[in-house]
């Protein structure tokens, strides 16, 4: 059951955010090295069997509490995109990711509503990104 909130959790540490409004950007990373070699001849090999896909999320309508939660867990749980943790996306499924931001950007809309744009790492599991792209917004 869909609901509008994510969480991210690191051992005993677990926030829950108000999630992203609206449909979420998803790249897949290719598991594919191809080179073109001095003779123009093309080659490539399988780099990995593990799929990977970064997720662009804009969190909007954060209130102070979760924008303290999310740089405290941003900061010092994970220690940025150090250390990987469990997210939970609005669909309810949870994933393996880790922060591909170095900081993160915070932007006050209001005095009790603040945005951020994250990026995470999704690896592992194949969010069906090119099947049903819907499950992920």
């Amino acid at each position: 059951m869909a609901t509008t909130t994510v969480t991210l959790a690191k051992d005993a540490t677990t926030i829950t955010l108000n999630g992203p409004e609206g449909p979420s950007d998803v790249n897949c990373h290719p598991n594919w090295v191809s080179q073109l070699s001095e003779g123009l001849q093309r080659w490539s090999y399988r780099g990995t069997d593990t799929h990977l896909e970064a997720w662009a999320l804009r969190l909007e309508s954060l209130t102070l509490a979760q924008t303290q939660a999310l740089r405290g867990f941003f900061y010092e749980t994970v220690k940025g995109p150090t250390s990987t943790f469990t997210y939970t996306h609005t669909d309810g499924v949870s994933y393996t990711a880790r922060f591909v931001n170095t900081g993160l950007k915070f932007q006050r809309r209001a005095h009790k509503d603040w945005a951020c744009q994250i990026e995470l790492e999704i690896s592992g599991t194949d969010s069906g990104a090119g099947v049903n792209a819907a499950a992920v917004g």
